[in-house]
């Protein structure tokens, strides 16, 4: 689950260009995107869970380790 804060008025401007977009990505190596609801001016994006943590991270490490 992703939460954007909407109390800045960019914010608030911007919050919903990303569940917009999440939504129309179907694809096996991109976080399925499922819903979205608002609370107390925070903006939840709730997507698949990733069991190995942040891509990001899971990518570079796999990335040093090939390069040794």
């Amino acid at each position: 689950m992703k939460m954007i804060d909407l109390t800045t008025e960019e914010a608030a401007n911007n919050a919903y260009n990303e569940p917009n977009m999440l939504e129309r990505l179907q694809h096996p190596n991109i976080v399925q995107f499922y819903e979205t609801f608002v609370v107390k001016d925070v903006l939840y994006l709730v997507m698949e869970y990733c069991e190995e943590g942040n891509c990001l991270f899971s990518g570079q490490s796999e990335l040093m380790t090939s390069n040794r």
